[in-house]
């Protein structure tokens, strides 16, 4: 009876090691995918700033000749 109940404690802690895992990986690939977005969001910001600057760019005068440097 002792050595039934023995491996019975044996295999649950090995598949609570299973589940700990798979839950730990599953978190990291979440966060690893939210970082991702995040950073595409970021990337797209950047590009519409980049392209806001471009567009009114003629706007204004360029800092050389307030330098000195025409």
């Amino acid at each position: 009876k002792d050595s039934g109940s023995k491996g019975e404690s044996q295999v649950s802690p090995s598949k609570q090691g299973i589940v700990r895992v798979k839950f730990y990986l599953y978190v990291e690939m979440c966060e690893n995918n939210l970082q991702l977005e995040n950073h595409v969001k970021r990337m797209q910001n950047l590009r519409k700033e980049l392209n806001y600057i471009d567009e009114t760019d003629w706007q204004f005068s360029s800092m050389d000749k307030f330098l000195g440097r025409n």
